[in-house]
């Protein structure tokens, strides 16, 4: 239900999943002696969709990296020259590009998570 707060219908898989449990709910109430093996049941199924979905996601994480990590070389590139250029200031360049190459990695991360919740919208959509 919390993907229509975001305007996009559910997926088929949640909503799947939203219907297997409403049955599993009119299962229990007829055979409450049965109620507690079919919740672990349920449990273990959840469980390996959300599995899945991770592994899906990370996938896609991967392929969308490869652009991230391609501009973070040429960057690290360019200070390379100038760092021969200049031995003298090396290292404290090096010192900058340290520090600046956590906060790309940092930033790398946001970005990474935002584009997954972006693929898992259109993944969910797809599948």
């Amino acid at each position: 239900m919390f993907l229509q707060q975001k305007g996009l219908d559910p997926s088929p898989r949640q909503q799947q999943q939203q219907q297997q449990q409403q049955q599993q709910q009119q299962q229990d109430e007829e055979n409450p002696q049965k109620k507690k093996e079919q919740q672990q049941q349920k449990h273990h199924q959840q469980q390996q969709q959300q599995q899945e979905q991770q592994q899906q996601q990370q996938q896609q994480q991967q392929h969308m990296n490869v652009c991230l990590q391609q501009q973070q070389q040429q960057h690290q590139e360019q200070q390379q020259q100038q760092d021969d250029e200049n031995p003298q200031k090396k290292n404290e360049q090096q010192q900058q590009k340290h520090h600046q190459q956590q906060q790309q990695q940092q930033e790398q991360q946001q970005q990474q998570q935002q584009q997954q919740q972006h693929m898992n919208v259109c993944f969910l959509r797809m599948s």
